[in-house]
């Protein structure tokens, strides 16, 4: 039987963390997050494909969930790299001028 090995964030955020910590590398305002109704959601996905599959998936985002990345760390030493460096790096190498080559590596 197949394990499960889920990659851990180096700290465990909210959502409206996730994207405070986005803005501040970017440099701009946080944004307001919210969830959409799933009526919303229902009435949108009857002529948005794309919108009747988060229907599917709204369950991800009505509560905060937690990944246990321990398995991993101790199986393939995997470290994760904190959420303000990543994005701190991913700026900088954005504002130096991506190319498609750098993202297809």
């Amino acid at each position: 039987m197949a394990e499960q090995l889920e990659a851990d964030a180096a700290e465990q955020l909210a959502p409206r963390q996730t994207v405070a910590v986005l803005a501040a590398a970017a440099g701009r305002p946080g944004a307001k997050v919210s969830v959409p109704p799933r009526f919303a959601l229902w009435l949108a996905g009857l002529v948005v494909p794309v919108v009747r599959e988060l229907r599917e998936t709204s369950h991800q985002f009505a509560h905060d969930w937690v990944l246990d990345g321990s398995r991993a760390e101790r199986t393939f030493g995997l470290r994760a790299t904190p959420l303000a460096d990543a994005a701190a790096a991913t700026v900088a190498w954005y504002r130096h001028g991506p190319t498609r080559d750098a993202v297809s590596a």
